[in-house]
């Protein structure tokens, strides 16, 4: 499919001055997304040419201010056709294939001159507007498309903007648009009626199916509530309601891990700071829980906004305060002096220090005797290092000697490098002094040996030249007479 401003398509009548395409660069209105529009306006058209019908991924077509007495039977063929524009053309009937565009969202046929549509109208479930204005229909279609706007002109409303009238509009042709199909749904028989419900059915159910997928993100219950009464009311699968029941059950476990944070928070007695930790822990497991429900969108909502508020905010704490932990370096018994856990506590600390690099911070002021003070990434630590894994000094110079294995041989390599060229360069010049004394010993000192002359004597080499040598050019006759 491909997009693109098709006004040139459709020539213009004999007679009539075609109107120049609109560029699509300089008119903000024509924003195209993937869509094929075609768009042939106020061209004095009294027929359409054979090669619209072969443009089948049509989306939108325009043919408003022409000339048109009637349409083909090959509209049949623009299956994905979603809204048509006919008005302010003369049209006395609209033709019956026009039911079968089953993607037909907006027809419009204003300033006609219908008197009847086709019943098969009805079939179109995503019809949504069908404006009939200006036609001279029948008496009944009539009452009941002008039924709206007696409704609205008998009730007093304020006067309204631009934009305010235009929505009212909409909204008027709408509900005559349902009226009349509903109308005609009313004509067909039982069998129709049931397939056309069916189809509206899964029509709506199609529609609700995305709108709850997309309300699933939100951790409200209240729209979570909504969301259930919905399916069960239009009958959606069961594996969507049971993704609804997982949100819900998700949202209370947040709202419940909410209220036992703020139980316990500001409470300083060991018994509140172990509560605290565990309300923590149950926070982040709860949106945790939640987050993965929302892996095809972004997790919203009130109840999941206060709860990472709330995370976040213990998140900062723990990092500018730490957590107070017991020290496996300094037991506080039961029945010692006052002054044997000071002592105990700071030699321990002095331990830990030592050993840690400073990096574990200690607090005498400490409500919990016997306890030291611990940040996040100690605690990370200590809980890797009982599991087996290195400590940090060892990981430290472990990777220094990697690095300083990877300088050596880096180093190795350059230095047999530089040697393997100073070889290369060295014979060379050893085989260039070679060539060299070769060809400077050769005419001279090499001449016979004692199987056969391996050069000739320069008295041979004297005699072949002269007879090698061109003759001199003989003098012409005249050149001779006068010369004597």
């Amino acid at each position: 499919m491909f997009a693109g401003l098709e006004a040139d398509l459709i020539p213009s009548s004999p007679g009539v001055a075609a109107k120049p395409a609109r560029d699509k660069r300089k008119d903000p209105k024509v924003w195209l997304a993937g869509e094929l529009i075609v768009r042939c306006e106020n061209q004095g058209l009294t027929s359409l040419p054979p090669q619209l019908w072969l443009k089948t991924t049509l989306r939108t077509l325009v043919l408003t201010d022409n000339a048109l007495a009637c349409l083909p039977p090959d509209i049949q063929l623009l299956k994905e056709l979603r809204e048509l524009h006919l008005g302010h053309n003369q049209l006395a009937q609209l033709p019956d294939e026009i039911c079968l565009l089953s993607q037909l969202q907006h027809l419009d046929v204003q300033h006609n001159q219908l008197t009847e549509v086709p019943a098969g109208l009805c079939r179109l479930v995503h019809l949504a507007v069908l404006n009939l204005d200006g036609n001279p229909l029948c008496p009944a279609l009539q009452q009941l498309w002008s039924a709206p706007i007696a409704v609205a002109s008998s009730q007093q409303q304020p006067a309204l903007s631009g934009r305010q009238a235009a929505a009212a509009a909409t909204s008027r042709v709408k509900d005559s648009t349902q009226a009349v199909l509903q109308h005609l749904l009313e004509q067909q028989d039982s069998a129709t009626v049931l397939q056309v419900k069916q189809a509206k059915l899964q029509l709506l159910q199609q529609a609700s199916t995305q709108q709850i997928l997309k309300l699933l993100h939100v951790a409200d219950p209240d729209s979570l509530a909504n969301c259930a009464s919905i399916a069960a009311g239009t009958g959606l699968s069961s594996s969507l309601v049971q993704r609804i029941q997982q949100a819900q059950a998700a949202t209370a476990e947040m709202q419940a891990a909410l209220a036992a944070v703020e139980a316990v928070q500001g409470s300083s007695t060991p018994t509140g700071l172990e509560a605290g930790g565990a309300a923590h822990e149950q926070l982040s497991s709860a949106l945790r829980h939640f987050e993965s429900l929302c892996k095809l969108g972004r997790p919203s909502g009130p109840v999941y906004a206060a709860a990472h508020a709330m995370w976040r905010n213990l998140q900062r704490q723990a990092l500018e305060r730490g957590w107070w932990c017991s020290s496996p370096k300094s037991p506080a018994p039961a029945a010692a002096p006052a002054a044997a856990p000071a002592e105990d506590d700071a030699e321990g600390r002095a331990t830990d220090t030592a050993q840690h690099d400073g990096s574990v911070r200690s607090s005498s002021s400490s409500p919990l005797g016997g306890r030291r003070f611990l940040t996040v990434q100690e605690q990370t630590r200590q809980r890797l290092e009982a599991a087996g894994a290195k400590k940090y000094h060892e990981w430290a110079a472990e990777k220094q000697r990697a690095e300083q294995l990877e300088r050596q041989r880096v180093a190795a390599q350059a230095q047999q490098q530089a040697q393997s060229k100073v070889h290369v360069v060295a014979s060379r010049a050893a085989k260039a002094v070679d060539n060299c004394a070769k060809e400077k010993a050769w005419p001279s000192k090499v001449e016979q040996f004692a199987h056969g002359t391996f050069s000739l004597p320069p008295e041979q080499l004297k005699a072949i030249r002269r007879a090698y040598q061109r003759p001199p050019p003989l003098q012409s006759e005249g050149s001779h007479e006068g010369s004597s």
